[in-house]
């Protein structure tokens, strides 16, 4: 995901909804987030931006909660990133946090007529036991 933020630096300035689909998973330790996480602060430190950037989080798969929760708590992310980063249980609740109208909360669950910027999956992943 850094990688498309990199090679297309307009999107640090826009809010973002991510969404982890079930079955979903991360290969690696949550010390591995810590690092993509330095990496990102120093993308970030290069910014000047005018706002607070707001990030929402959905995950809908047990397996990657913990590390999404790792993600996105205890970290001042206001300070040089601009940025607050939160999770959310509802398509509903991240539509009135993102100070999107209520009617557009179904939109944002079926992706109707939203461009999708990014997927990050792993095609030749074998699914763990649950």
């Amino acid at each position: 995901m850094i990688d498309l933020q990199v090679a297309n630096p307009f999107w640090l300035s826009c809010d973002a909804l991510n969404i982890v689909t079930p079955g979903a998973y991360f290969d690696f330790e949550l010390s591995g987030l810590d690092k993509i996480f330095e990496r990102y602060r120093a993308l970030f430190a290069d910014q000047s931006l005018m706002i607070l950037r707001r990030a929402a989080w959905i995950c809908r798969s047990p397996a990657a909660q913990r590390h999404i929760r790792h993600w996105v708590d205890g970290r001042n992310l206001r300070e040089g990133m601009s940025s607050d980063v939160r999770q959310f249980d509802t398509f509903d609740d991240a539509c009135a946090w993102l100070v999107l109208a209520p009617q557009h909360a179904p939109t944002l669950e079926t992706g109707d007529g939203f461009t999708e910027i990014g997927r990050f999956d792993m095609p030749n992943a074998k699914p763990i036991a649950r």
